[in-house]
């Protein structure tokens, strides 16, 4: 276990890390409370780093938005859950995915359902479907963008 540390290392801490990577005030809260931080020293540090830019929110949507539909193939609809468990307000979430590609975020998902349909063993078209709609689902996509993919596939 981590001797606890004081405010002015928890700041330097923290900022050490927002300079080489996106975070959101959530997860420094996080690193704060396992390190013994105070919740008014919590929030006077979140303040600062706010402050000068360390920590922006907008920032760390588009960046968190962008590099879950790239590299983990996620839709709207999980990206939207995970920010929001981060305690970020709807109208920054909602912004960061507006400013997703329309045309990478389409050619993800008919990717990711072809390649699904190549494993699926199914009865019937419509139970592959089903089984396609279902996946998509899962991955966070909606049923109308997953049907539109079906569609071209």
């Amino acid at each position: 276990m981590m001797q606890p540390m004081n405010p002015q290392q928890a700041l330097r801490r923290l900022a050490s890390l927002c300079v080489r990577r996106e975070y959101c005030a959530a997860d420094m809260y996080a690193k704060m409370k396992l390190w013994g931080i105070s919740k008014t020293e919590q929030t006077k540090i979140i303040d600062y780093l706010m402050r000068e830019k360390y920590i922006d929110e907008a920032r760390y949507c588009r960046a968190f938005a962008r590099e879950k539909l790239r590299f983990s193939r996620w839709g709207a609809r999980k990206i939207r859950l995970s920010l929001a468990a981060k305690h970020i307000d709807a109208e920054t979430i909602d912004a960061a995915i507006d400013e997703l590609d329309d045309g990478e975020y389409t050619s993800i998902l008919r990717d990711l359902l072809a390649r699904k349909a190549q494993t699926i063993t199914a009865k019937s078209t419509y139970e592959r479907d089903q089984r396609l709609l279902a996946f998509a689902a899962g991955r966070g996509f909606s049923p109308d963008e997953a049907r539109k993919c079906l569609a071209e596939i």
